[in-house]
């Protein structure tokens, strides 16, 4: 039952945020009796928000023994904004074709890339050179046989973070077929 305890104490929960550097907090869900809240970010400029969850014994308890809770939950990260391709090359290393990229986000961890010719083939690098998915910048790499990327003049890369946003370089293929 939403908003009771097993005890049946009625419970009302307050959902706020802040940008980690304001000292007035947005109150997102108010004395909602759900114990979950929805909200759409879109509004939100990108930035580190901290929340807090407040949480309050309502009636029929009497108000002089209603018990109150507060605590922050993780940080909230807002971010729409594409990450930054910094480099991007194809070359040939005997029969293998090697695409690289490098880039970096402002906000959040890089999650990847999506290397797409333009013959069909199209192969997603997960885990970047060093190998682990750490960091804000990265670089990926991509070495395929030269047989697998035939006759394609370009490749799109994708390159996204754990935001969902994705930005795309189309990159000529100077290598030999």
């Amino acid at each position: 039952m939403d908003g009771c305890r097993s005890d049946g104490d009625t419970l009302a929960y307050t959902f706020s945020i802040k940008p980690v550097d304001a000292s007035a907090w947005i109150d997102l869900a108010v004395d909602i009796r759900e114990n979950y809240a929805q909200f759409d970010t879109s509004h939100l400029p990108d930035g580190i928000y901290v929340s807090r969850l407040i949480v309050s014994e309502q009636a029929p308890r009497p108000a002089a023994q209603r018990l109150r809770t507060e605590f922050s939950t993780d940080n909230l990260v807002v971010d729409h904004t594409p990450p930054e391709i910094l480099d991007a090359a194809a070359r040939r290393d005997g029969n293998n074709v090697i695409v690289t990229v490098h880039g970096r986000d402002a906000l959040s961890l890089l999650d990847g890339a999506d290397m797409v010719f333009n013959n069909g083939y199209r192969e997603t690098v997960a885990h970047p050179v060093d190998g682990i998915n750490d960091g804000r910048e990265e670089t990926y790499e991509l070495s395929c046989l030269s047989a697998k990327v035939a006759g394609a003049t370009a490749v799109e890369i994708r390159l996204s973070d754990d935001a969902g946003n994705t930005a795309a370089r189309r990159l000529s293929l100077r290598v030999p077929n």
